[in-house]
């Protein structure tokens, strides 16, 4: 049994991209993760009713390539879901700018 918390997920709002990259942090097993995934796989994850599953991968992947020690455990595989349309919103103003919280994925903590 594995343990996630997500401190928080946030994309540049000033790139201009339609699905940005966005920036998880938060601990799997107590370790710091900062994990990236693109704004529309977590729209559609938020949209089927599944970000726990979306972000056990994202997060769990993450941990098992660069904090994990050997031996290493299997990856969890990414779940798909039906494509989203969604376009991230853009922010505009007098740099710095700061980064926008994508809020569907701020989950809180499981275990799986």
């Amino acid at each position: 049994m594995n343990s996630f918390v997500v401190s928080n997920c946030t994309y540049d709002g000033t790139s201009g991209s339609p699905n940005p990259l966005c920036l998880v942090t938060g601990t799997v097993n107590g370790k710091n993760i900062f994990a990236q995934v693109y704004f529309r796989y977590l729209m559609a994850a938020s949209a089927d009713d599944q970000m726990q599953a979306a972000l056990t991968a994202v997060m769990f992947n993450y941990y098992v390539g660069y904090q994990a020690t050997l031996p290493w455990p299997n990856l969890v595989p990414y779940p798909s879901f039906p494509a989203s349309n969604a376009v991230a919103v853009h922010s505009e103003g007098v740099y710095p700018v700061a980064p926008i919280v994508v809020r569907e994925a701020l989950i809180g903590s499981w275990s799986a």
